[in-house]
């Protein structure tokens, strides 16, 4: 039973991710020609990034250390984003044996390690559709209440996580309703960070560089652009009354 759980656990990883890459290749054209219109119309809100700056800046880790002080998608923004994903993945990891998906309690090392690769996969494509892209296209808003949003949605997102988390819990100590195996949630948990950190995150980073044409970053909101556009026709506006009135009298 455990080495059939372990080969659906490897299959299952296999085919989310070949999906995954199927439908951004399926959209690559379309997103291409997206993202080189958008660097194109204002080219003095993006900088061009090479691919190893593209694998450093946009990873969860490291991208914290790199990040530069313009970038609208901050270090807060990063932070959020990397904790909702590190407590969604042990979330997953613990929810997977649960659903017959992952390694049961009487699973070896190796059968939790693939449970690892199923949980690394599944939350990475939660985080994809749900997470990250909500928080990112908050921080790029010109809208301080979109931003507001985005940061709280985040941080609220992480408190819902936690209760979850916090309610297996208590059902598995005080019934009999679901059993948490804690050593094969930790070992499918360990495995899933080491498989996203280094494997997973610089994959589908060059994946967006190459296929999506993802191959600027942001140094600023389009507000900061618009301000700077708003105050000198304010100015020129007031400059221009005030030589009517100078003119009048």
């Amino acid at each position: 039973m455990g080495a059939g759980v372990a080969t659906r656990s490897h299959f299952l990883a296999l085919y989310l991710l070949v999906g995954v890459l199927l439908l951004g290749i399926c959209a690559g054209g379309y997103a291409r020609r997206r993202n080189a219109s958008r660097y194109e119309a204002e080219p003095e809100l993006w900088t061009r990034l090479s691919l190893d700056q593209a694998l450093l800046r946009w990873h969860s880790v490291v991208g914290l250390l790199v990040v530069a002080h313009t970038d609208p998608y901050g270090r807060l923004q990063r932070s959020i984003c990397l904790a909702l994903h590190v407590v969604l993945q042990l979330l997953v990891a613990a929810v997977l044996p649960l659903l017959g998906t992952g390694s049961t309690g009487s699973a070896t090392t190796s059968e939790a390690v693939l449970s690892g690769l199923l949980s690394a996969v599944v939350t990475f494509v939660l985080s994809l559709l749900v997470a990250e892209p909500f928080i990112r296209r908050g921080a790029m808003s010109r809208n301080p209440l979109a931003r507001k949003l985005a940061v709280s949605f985040g941080l609220g997102a992480i408190v819902l996580v936690l209760a979850v988390l916090s309610a297996l819990a208590v059902i598995a100590q005080r019934t009999r309703l679901i059993a948490l195996h804690y050593r094969t949630v930790l070992v499918s948990f360990s495995a899933a960070q080491v498989l996203s950190l280094f494997v997973i995150e610089p994959l589908m980073a060059a994946f967006a560089f190459v296929v999506l044409g993802k191959t600027h970053q942001a140094t600023r909101i389009k507000a900061t652009a618009v301000g700077v556009t708003d105050n000198a026709i304010s100015g020129a506006e007031g400059r221009s009354s005030g030589s009517e009135v100078q003119s009048l009298s």
